[in-house]
């Protein structure tokens, strides 16, 4: 989703502090010794990211990631506690970042340190590579801490938050259109609960890390139990597959039935650009006051109505 990155630094891949400027006030690094249990720790802010704010920690020769919270994520479709729950199972089978502190009703959340390089497609991870993982954690049971909105409830709140402040370029016509096609996506998908399981939902190259041994996945912000082919949807959209690689991907994960699910997978990646569209809407609306980021904000938001509309049609 968060094509963001590709005008600020590199968010928790980087793999020295030659990015990381600017050192926070004495009362932040106080509590994140209390958090961590440590006496001492030296911390710099990452110029990267508009959701929430991050640090590099250094401590013990150690170093993490701290990150703090955003007002009211849940208009993102951010749920704190399960994110904290769906990382910390995911790096218990060593997918994810182990969380060393987190706090579900601020945000604040502490993460190791992983050492490594964004993904590459082909140069450092292979579409077998990238399933593999996927299948790791999306074959983890559920748990109740996994379970919160769906990604067509998130959806629904969405386009009624979009739509109580409509932007010039979302016509009423629009507008409506996106609310057709997901309630007949909703009716159509999601009683298959073959595709149930725990999902990232954002599944940028700048959240998956090469150790040069294995990939890890990082910033589970959005991370639920939900439908498996929005993941699949999030890396074929945000790393723009090809038509060959996206069925690769799919025979990858599905096998012989691949044919039988590519319509739904169709369906979900005309939904996940609809859910980056209207994200980025509703995020431009932060950045009233900065010209060039609001702009971005909103040519990605129309890019990605367009691909929606593309999709259905």
């Amino acid at each position: 989703m968060k094509k963001l990155f590709l005008h600020i630094t590199l968010l928790i891949s980087c793999t020295s502090l030659a990015n990381c400027v600017q050192q926070p006030d004495s009362t932040l690094a106080n509590n994140v010794c209390m958090w961590l249990n440590i006496p001492s720790i030296k911390l710099e802010k990452i110029n990267a990211g508009l959701t929430n704010i991050s640090y590099i920690g250094l401590y013990n020769d150690k170093k993490c990631i701290v990150r703090l919270g955003r007002e009211n994520p849940e208009e993102l479709g951010i749920n704190r506690l399960c994110e904290m729950h769906c990382q910390q199972a995911s790096s218990e089978i060593g997918i994810a970042p182990k969380v060393l502190y987190a706090d579900p009703d601020t945000g604040n959340m502490i993460s190791e340190f992983i050492h490594g390089n964004k993904l590459i497609l082909h140069e450092n991870a292979t579409l077998a590579d990238v399933v593999q993982t996927f299948k790791k954690y999306h074959a983890l049971p559920c748990h109740t801490s996994f379970v919160t909105t769906t990604i067509f409830e998130k959806l629904h709140a969405m386009l009624e938050k979009t739509a109580d402040n409509q932007p010039d370029f979302m016509s009423d016509n629009a507008l409506q259109l996106m609310n057709e096609y997901l309630q007949i996506a909703e009716d159509h998908v999601q009683q298959k609960t073959e595709y149930n399981g725990l999902c990232h939902c954002d599944l940028v190259a700048e959240n998956f890390i090469s150790d040069g041994q294995k990939l890890w996945i990082i910033d589970w912000e959005y991370a639920c139990w939900d439908n498996i082919l929005i993941d699949l949807a999030s890396f074929a959209t945000e790393l723009q597959l090809t038509e060959p690689q996206i069925n690769e991907m799919l025979q990858l994960y599905f096998g012989n039935s691949w044919q039988e699910v590519s319509p739904d997978f169709q369906m979900m990646y005309a939904l996940y650009n609809l859910r980056n569209a209207l994200w980025y809407t509703l995020r431009s609306r932060d950045f009233a006051n900065n010209t060039e980021t609001f702009h971005f904000m909103q040519q990605e938001a129309e890019k990605h109505i367009e691909i929606f509309f593309q999709q259905i049609f």
